[in-house]
């Protein structure tokens, strides 16, 4: 009985110190380390190896991104009517981002190309597609300066599917403007993949 006791009473002291025991919050800590991200690639300046990363770029821990060898390729997000190669400027934006990339890398030359789905006529998909990147090549050309000579578009119809299967998800995802650069030394890679779509 007398062991029991004692290690209670050791347990109860024990117990009673971490009660009393006090921090002071009212000391301030300073910041050493700086946390901000000007480049907007979310990794924060006091880790960050790579300053000013292209928006967009895949990147390590440290803010570094590779560099593709030749040719990059990335999807855009234009929405077009049905069987309508008219570009709304809401979708502006999202053409401006390869404009944004050429004028980054004036060596660069783009090649547009079209898809379509697997709804309607073979050569109607195929002029269809090719309107589309028409388009999107007029409005590059018009409204962000990119020399013509710099773009070629090509319309494939639904000769490229990335999905054969004949359902509408299929036929969402076949639908699509990508762009592809190449001719440029260090481009790097990017995380660009956005869909397009008939609405």
């Amino acid at each position: 009985m007398k062991h029991y006791l004692l290690s209670l009473a050791s347990v109860l002291a024990l117990a009673g110190c971490g009660i009393h025991d006090t921090v002071d919050y009212d000391q301030s800590t300073a910041q050493v380390n700086d946390l901000n991200d000007p480049d907007s690639d979310g990794v924060i300046n006091a880790r960050d190896k790579c300053a000013d990363t292209l928006l967009g770029s895949l990147i390590d821990n440290y803010g570094c991104g590779d560099n593709a060898d030749k040719v990059q390729r990335f999807d855009l997000k234009v929405l077009f009517a049905n069987d309508s190669d008219y570009i709304d400027p809401r979708y502006y934006g999202e053409i401006g981002k390869v404009a944004d990339f050429m004028t980054r890398y004036p060596e660069a030359k783009l090649t547009l190309e079209g898809h379509c789905s697997k709804v309607g006529g073979e050569q109607y998909n195929l002029d269809l597609s090719q309107r589309r990147v028409n388009a999107v090549a007029k409005v590059l050309e018009r409204e962000f300066k990119v020399a013509p000579t710099r773009v070629t578009a090509v319309g494939y119809g639904f000769s490229r599917p990335l999905d054969s299967a004949m359902t509408e998800e299929a036929h969402r995802r076949n639908r699509r403007v990508v762009a592809e650069l190449s001719g440029a030394k260090n481009l790097p890679v990017m995380k660009w993949t956005i869909y397009t779509v008939d609405r």
